[in-house]
């Protein structure tokens, strides 16, 4: 693996700051409105007295569209389309406005690297199945937690809070992200993230009490903040420079394809064993990814 850049490079970075509150702020409300969205989905079928397996048929729902066209958007950003991209996603969701288009980049560009080419890069494939998992296991968690909370007879403010606490713990875990990968390193940071969302899932299928729920749902949430920050910055880190977009974009399409499967036999699962047996094999799956990504040694660019 190659070496991870120095922090004295933070200084000489490209970032137009006057696009970042912009994107940061769109980023931020698109977020919460899904959450918003796939809580009230959840009690709502609760509502309804649907069964469970109706909970996850419908999840697959928001993944559909993202499936079919996140590659091809990724390649459209390789072509040089960066600004319209975020242009186009900030009127789609009618939240926010990229304050100006960044400078064009040359049309002198070398022919994109096929998708195949990324796939076949060693430590990629299992990159993006540990993408899968952490994004999947983020969703159902907020899909099922109030099912558990219904089984459990938590109030519905509880569940609320404890989503909440958990998303706050992510944000928090980013405020030490940089620091994390000098002091213990890309893989081994990795592993130890994706193996404490692990346990923190296992555990949580443990009838607990509601402090220690809390409790739980705090490390959760810093872990699984960690693992999927990784997941990304990781892609970048192993992709070609011209083929970030389309890397991003492949990881994307697997996340949403992920999202279309995982929620249906989630679903079925629950439907057999109780929203326990979700969180037993969501948290066997995060040991799992994290396990062969540390196994199959993801090399950085050009190593």
């Amino acid at each position: 693996m190659s070496l991870e850049p120095k922090a004295s490079a933070a200084a000489k970075s490209d970032i137009d700051h006057r696009l970042l509150i912009p994107f940061l702020a769109h980023a931020i409300l698109v977020q919460a409105l899904i959450l918003v969205i796939r809580i009230t989905t959840s009690y709502r079928t609760i509502e309804l007295d649907l069964p469970v397996v109706w909970l996850g048929i419908i999840a697959t729902g928001f993944a559909l569209i993202p499936a079919f066209t996140a590659l091809p958007v990724g390649r459209w950003i390789d072509r040089g389309n960066d600004a319209k991209a975020c242009r186009l996603g900030a009127a789609l969701v009618l939240v926010a406005c990229i304050s100006r288009a960044k400078r064009a980049r040359s049309s002198d560009r070398a022919p994109l690297i096929p998708v195949a080419a990324l796939l076949r890069m060693r430590g990629f494939p299992v990159l993006m199945a540990a993408s899968v998992v952490t994004v999947t296991a983020l969703d159902l968690l907020v899909i099922y937690l109030p099912v558990l909370g219904t089984e459990r007879e938590i109030d519905s403010d509880h569940i609320g809070l404890l989503l909440t606490l958990r998303s706050v713990a992510s944000l928090i875990s980013r405020v030490f992200y940089t620091r994390l990968i000098f002091a213990v390193g890309r893989l081994p940071l990795t592993l130890a993230s994706m193996l404490a969302s692990a346990v923190t899932f296992l555990i949580l299928a443990i009838p607990l009490a509601l402090p220690t729920m809390y409790a739980v749902l705090i490390a959760l949430g810093f872990a699984m903040g960690i693992a999927s920050t990784l997941t990304i910055s990781s892609v970048v880190h192993l992709a070609p420079p011209d083929a970030c977009g389309t890397a991003l974009t492949l990881r994307m399409t697997g996340n949403r394809i992920g999202q279309i499967v995982f929620p249906a036999l989630a679903g079925l699962l629950a439907a057999a064993t109780g929203v326990a047996g979700v969180l037993l094999a969501l948290g066997a799956g995060l040991a799992a990814s994290g396990m062969a990504v540390a196994l199959r040694k993801p090399s950085g660019k050009g190593g």
